[in-house]
Protein backbone atom coordinates (compact mmCIF):
# COMPACT_ATOMS: atom_id res chain seq x y z
CA UNK A 1 0.00 0.00 0.00
CA UNK A 2 2.81 2.43 0.79
CA UNK A 3 3.71 2.44 -2.91
CA UNK A 4 0.72 4.54 -3.82
CA UNK A 5 0.09 6.35 -0.55
CA UNK A 6 3.51 8.01 -0.61
CA UNK A 7 2.74 9.95 -3.78
CA UNK A 8 0.25 12.25 -2.09
CA UNK A 9 1.82 12.31 1.36
CA UNK A 10 5.16 13.64 0.12
CA UNK A 11 3.46 16.68 -1.39
CA UNK A 12 0.83 17.37 1.25
CA UNK A 13 3.35 17.58 4.11
CA UNK A 14 5.09 20.41 2.30
CA UNK A 15 1.79 22.19 1.67
CA UNK A 16 0.99 22.98 5.31
CA UNK A 17 -1.04 19.88 6.13
CA UNK A 18 -0.42 20.09 9.87
CA UNK A 19 -1.57 23.72 10.07
CA UNK A 20 -4.62 22.78 8.02
CA UNK A 21 -5.40 19.86 10.32
CA UNK A 22 -5.27 22.11 13.38
CA UNK A 23 -7.70 24.52 11.74
CA UNK A 24 -10.05 21.71 10.72
CA UNK A 25 -9.91 20.18 14.20
CA UNK A 26 -10.93 23.47 15.84
CA UNK A 27 -13.67 24.13 13.29
CA UNK A 28 -14.91 20.54 13.57
CA UNK A 29 -15.26 20.90 17.33
CA UNK A 30 -17.31 24.07 16.82
CA UNK A 31 -19.42 22.44 14.13
CA UNK A 32 -20.32 19.39 16.22
CA UNK A 33 -21.04 21.52 19.29
CA UNK A 34 -23.42 23.84 17.39
CA UNK A 35 -23.96 22.56 13.82
CA UNK A 36 -26.75 24.98 12.95
CA UNK A 37 -24.40 27.90 13.58
CA UNK A 38 -21.06 26.57 12.33
CA UNK A 39 -21.82 23.96 9.63
CA UNK A 40 -21.64 26.39 6.72
CA UNK A 41 -18.34 27.88 7.90
CA UNK A 42 -16.86 24.41 8.43
CA UNK A 43 -17.99 23.05 5.06
CA UNK A 44 -16.75 26.20 3.31
CA UNK A 45 -13.29 25.56 4.71
CA UNK A 46 -13.49 21.85 3.86
CA UNK A 47 -14.47 22.68 0.28
CA UNK A 48 -11.50 25.05 0.00
CA UNK A 49 -9.00 22.52 1.37
CA UNK A 50 -10.45 19.75 -0.80
CA UNK A 51 -9.99 21.86 -3.93
CA UNK A 52 -6.44 22.61 -2.83
CA UNK A 53 -5.75 18.89 -2.31
CA UNK A 54 -7.28 17.96 -5.66
CA UNK A 55 -5.14 20.47 -7.56
CA UNK A 56 -1.87 20.08 -5.61
CA UNK A 57 0.88 18.80 -7.95
CA UNK A 58 2.48 15.44 -7.25
CA UNK A 59 5.54 13.73 -8.69
CA UNK A 60 4.08 10.22 -8.53
CA UNK A 61 1.71 8.76 -11.17
CA UNK A 62 -0.90 7.87 -8.54
CA UNK A 63 -2.49 10.38 -6.18
CA UNK A 64 -4.33 9.10 -3.10
CA UNK A 65 -6.86 11.23 -1.23
CA UNK A 66 -9.15 10.64 1.70
CA UNK A 67 -12.60 11.77 0.55
CA UNK A 68 -13.09 14.40 -2.14
CA UNK A 69 -14.86 17.63 -2.93
CA UNK A 70 -17.64 15.47 -4.42
CA UNK A 71 -18.32 13.44 -1.28
CA UNK A 72 -18.27 16.70 0.66
CA UNK A 73 -21.07 18.11 -1.48
CA UNK A 74 -23.11 14.96 -2.14
CA UNK A 75 -22.95 13.52 1.38
CA UNK A 76 -21.80 15.88 4.12
CA UNK A 77 -23.33 19.17 2.93
CA UNK A 78 -26.44 17.34 1.75
CA UNK A 79 -26.83 15.66 5.13
CA UNK A 80 -26.58 18.94 7.06
CA UNK A 81 -29.16 20.63 4.84
CA UNK A 82 -31.61 17.73 4.97
CA UNK A 83 -31.28 17.60 8.73
CA UNK A 84 -32.21 21.26 9.08
CA UNK A 85 -28.73 22.20 10.29
CA UNK A 86 -27.87 24.36 7.28
CA UNK A 87 -30.07 27.19 6.00
CA UNK A 88 -31.34 27.14 2.42
CA UNK A 89 -29.29 30.23 1.55
CA UNK A 90 -26.07 28.71 2.96
CA UNK A 91 -26.74 25.46 1.09
CA UNK A 92 -27.32 27.37 -2.16
CA UNK A 93 -24.06 29.34 -1.79
CA UNK A 94 -22.00 26.18 -1.13
CA UNK A 95 -23.68 24.41 -4.05
CA UNK A 96 -22.95 27.31 -6.41
CA UNK A 97 -19.30 27.25 -5.38
CA UNK A 98 -19.22 23.48 -5.94
CA UNK A 99 -20.80 23.82 -9.39
CA UNK A 100 -18.29 26.50 -10.38
CA UNK A 101 -15.30 24.51 -9.10
CA UNK A 102 -16.29 21.29 -10.86
CA UNK A 103 -16.96 23.19 -14.09
CA UNK A 104 -13.77 25.27 -14.08
CA UNK A 105 -11.15 23.41 -12.03
CA UNK A 106 -9.64 20.02 -12.86
CA UNK A 107 -10.77 18.01 -9.84
CA UNK A 108 -10.83 14.22 -10.05
CA UNK A 109 -14.14 12.66 -8.96
CA UNK A 110 -12.85 10.22 -6.34
CA UNK A 111 -14.04 9.26 -2.88
CA UNK A 112 -11.68 7.63 -0.43
CA UNK A 113 -8.80 6.97 -2.75
CA UNK A 114 -7.69 8.69 -5.91
CA UNK A 115 -6.52 6.21 -8.52
CA UNK A 116 -7.01 7.43 -12.06
CA UNK A 117 -10.77 7.49 -12.67
CA UNK A 118 -11.82 4.79 -10.22
CA UNK A 119 -13.65 5.47 -6.97
CA UNK A 120 -12.48 3.31 -4.11
CA UNK A 121 -15.32 3.03 -1.62
CA UNK A 122 -14.24 1.77 1.82
CA UNK A 123 -17.59 0.38 2.87
CA UNK A 124 -18.00 0.38 6.65
CA UNK A 125 -21.12 -0.39 8.65
CA UNK A 126 -22.40 2.38 10.96
CA UNK A 127 -21.80 0.13 13.98
CA UNK A 128 -18.12 -0.36 13.13
CA UNK A 129 -17.69 3.32 12.25
CA UNK A 130 -19.15 4.39 15.60
CA UNK A 131 -16.95 1.93 17.49
CA UNK A 132 -13.85 3.28 15.75
CA UNK A 133 -14.87 6.84 16.58
CA UNK A 134 -15.24 5.89 20.25
CA UNK A 135 -11.97 3.95 20.25
CA UNK A 136 -9.84 6.77 18.84
CA UNK A 137 -11.50 9.20 21.28
CA UNK A 138 -10.77 12.51 19.57
CA UNK A 139 -12.00 15.52 21.53
CA UNK A 140 -13.61 17.17 18.50
CA UNK A 141 -15.59 13.98 17.72
CA UNK A 142 -17.09 13.34 21.16
CA UNK A 143 -20.31 15.16 20.25
CA UNK A 144 -20.99 13.17 17.06
CA UNK A 145 -24.46 11.60 17.40
CA UNK A 146 -25.20 8.11 16.12
CA UNK A 147 -27.93 9.49 13.87
CA UNK A 148 -25.33 11.62 12.04
CA UNK A 149 -23.19 8.60 11.16
CA UNK A 150 -26.21 6.57 10.04
CA UNK A 151 -27.50 9.40 7.85
CA UNK A 152 -24.10 9.71 6.15
CA UNK A 153 -24.13 5.95 5.64
CA UNK A 154 -27.39 6.16 3.70
CA UNK A 155 -26.19 9.07 1.56
CA UNK A 156 -22.99 7.25 0.58
CA UNK A 157 -24.98 4.12 -0.24
CA UNK A 158 -27.50 6.10 -2.30
CA UNK A 159 -24.70 7.80 -4.21
CA UNK A 160 -22.17 5.01 -4.83
CA UNK A 161 -24.10 1.73 -4.54
CA UNK A 162 -27.77 2.32 -5.31
CA UNK A 163 -26.97 5.15 -7.77
CA UNK A 164 -30.20 6.77 -6.60
CA UNK A 165 -28.96 10.35 -6.83
CA UNK A 166 -26.01 12.48 -7.92
CA UNK A 167 -23.69 11.50 -10.79
CA UNK A 168 -21.05 8.78 -10.48
CA UNK A 169 -18.97 9.38 -13.63
CA UNK A 170 -16.59 6.44 -13.21
CA UNK A 171 -16.31 2.88 -11.95
CA UNK A 172 -16.61 2.12 -8.24
CA UNK A 173 -14.35 -0.36 -6.47
CA UNK A 174 -16.03 -1.45 -3.22
CA UNK A 175 -13.85 -2.77 -0.40
CA UNK A 176 -15.20 -4.23 2.84
CA UNK A 177 -13.67 -1.96 5.49
CA UNK A 178 -15.47 -3.68 8.37
CA UNK A 179 -12.76 -6.33 8.40
CA UNK A 180 -9.60 -6.14 10.46
CA UNK A 181 -6.92 -3.80 9.13
CA UNK A 182 -4.52 -6.68 8.47
CA UNK A 183 -7.14 -8.41 6.29
CA UNK A 184 -7.93 -5.15 4.52
CA UNK A 185 -4.23 -4.72 3.69
CA UNK A 186 -4.23 -8.22 2.21
CA UNK A 187 -7.22 -7.34 0.04
CA UNK A 188 -5.48 -4.14 -1.09
CA UNK A 189 -2.48 -6.17 -2.21
CA UNK A 190 -4.63 -8.75 -4.00
CA UNK A 191 -6.57 -6.04 -5.86
CA UNK A 192 -3.69 -3.63 -6.35
CA UNK A 193 -3.91 -3.79 -10.14
CA UNK A 194 -7.55 -2.71 -10.01
CA UNK A 195 -6.80 0.06 -7.52
CA UNK A 196 -4.00 1.34 -9.73
CA UNK A 197 -6.32 1.23 -12.76
CA UNK A 198 -4.25 -1.39 -14.55
CA UNK A 199 -7.15 -3.79 -15.01
CA UNK A 200 -10.91 -3.67 -15.16
CA UNK A 201 -12.72 -3.18 -11.87
CA UNK A 202 -14.78 -6.22 -10.95
CA UNK A 203 -18.25 -5.95 -9.51
CA UNK A 204 -18.26 -6.41 -5.72
CA UNK A 205 -19.24 -9.84 -4.45
CA UNK A 206 -22.73 -9.77 -3.03
CA UNK A 207 -22.92 -10.31 0.70
CA UNK A 208 -25.72 -11.19 3.10
CA UNK A 209 -24.49 -8.63 5.60
CA UNK A 210 -26.45 -5.35 5.88
CA UNK A 211 -25.57 -2.46 3.61
CA UNK A 212 -22.78 -0.39 5.09
CA UNK A 213 -21.56 3.17 5.27
CA UNK A 214 -18.54 4.70 3.71
CA UNK A 215 -15.39 5.16 5.73
CA UNK A 216 -15.88 8.81 4.90
CA UNK A 217 -18.45 8.80 7.70
CA UNK A 218 -15.74 7.93 10.22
Amino acid sequence: MHIWASGAADQIIGDGLYTTLRHISLLMELMYSDPARYSCMFQSYVQLTMMDNHTAPVEKPIKMMERSIHSGRYCFIENLHRGGLMADAEYAVLDQWFQWITANVNVQPDLIGMAGRTRMYLRTSPEVALERIRRRSRDEERAIPESYVRALHELHEDWLVRRAQFPVPCQVLVLDADQDLSLLKEEFNVRKQEILCRSEVKSPVKSDRPAAASAAAV
